[in-house]
């Protein structure tokens, strides 16, 4: 599974990530905890999800390419130099595999 996170800026809220192996996310969104299970998403495509616990949905893309997962998601962060680098410039963020 590769994974890339899109950058929110959020003072009140956090999202965290745990990943099980190559098809489960699970998402604990300020205290609120759901699982997400990709096994059964076999064929590639583009797919959408409705989270059933959290208020919110953390995935901005999630598609299967050449067998393989990749989903962007939603980071929340408060430090305003997280996503910039020595001189100023915004980090764009890079495709991770976990």
């Amino acid at each position: 599974m590769q994974i890339k996170y899109i950058p929110q800026f959020n003072l009140r809220d956090f999202l965290v990530y745990t990943f099980e192996g190559d098809e489960k996310i699970i998402v604990n969104y300020s205290g609120q905890e759901e699982t997400f299970d990709f096994s059964g998403y076999t064929d590639d495509g583009i797919f959408d999800i409705t989270p059933d616990v959290l208020s919110i949905n953390p995935f901005v893309n999630i598609k299967k390419e050449n067998g393989e997962l990749k989903v962007e998601l939603v980071d929340y962060y408060s430090d305003p130099n997280k996503y910039i680098d020595k001189k100023g410039n915004v980090i764009k963020t890079q495709w991770e595999v976990v």
